[in-house]
C-alpha cells in the first residue's frame, strides 16, 4: 500500500486543529508561551504550503487558496494575540479577512 503525502498532511492538519481546540476549551493545557508561538508557527508554515502549490499552477490548484490563506491567517491570528498590547477586533478581523481573501483569489483565478 502506498502513502500518500496529501492524506499524511491533511491527518496532520486534523489532529493540530484538536490540538489547538482542546486547549482553547482548556480541557488540555499546555504551559507557557513557547504552545502558543509553537501552533502559530505550524499552521503558518503549512498555510505558506498551500500557498506554494497554489503560486505553482494557479488554475489548477485554485482549491490551495482557501486553506493557504486560512491557515496563514490563523497563524497571523496567534502570533498578534501573543503579543503583548495586541488586543480588540483586529486579530480576528484580519484572520476573517485572510479567509474573504481567499474567496477573492478563487473568483479572481476562475
Amino acid at each position: 500500500m502506498k502513502l500518500n503525502w496529501r492524506a499524511m498532511v491533511g491527518v496532520l492538519l486534523v489532529v493540530l486543529g484538536v490540538l489547538a481546540m482542546l486547549q482553547t476549551l482548556n480541557v488540555v493545557q499546555f504551559e507557557g508561551d513557547v504552545w502558543l508561538w509553537v501552533f502559530a508557527a505550524i499552521f503558518s508554515v503549512v498555510g505558506l504550503g498551500f500557498l506554494y502549490v497554489l503560486i505553482t499552477a494557479p488554475v489548477e490548484n485554485w482549491w490551495a487558496a482557501i486553506p493557504g490563506f486560512s491557515l496563514l491567517g490563523l497563524g497571523v491570528l496567534m502570533v498578534l494575540e501573543g503579543l503583548p498590547g495586541v488586543m480588540g477586533e483586529w486579530p480576528p478581523a484580519i484572520f476573517m479577512g485572510c479567509i474573504g481573501l481567499s474567496f477573492v483569489i478563487v473568483f479572481l483565478l476562475d
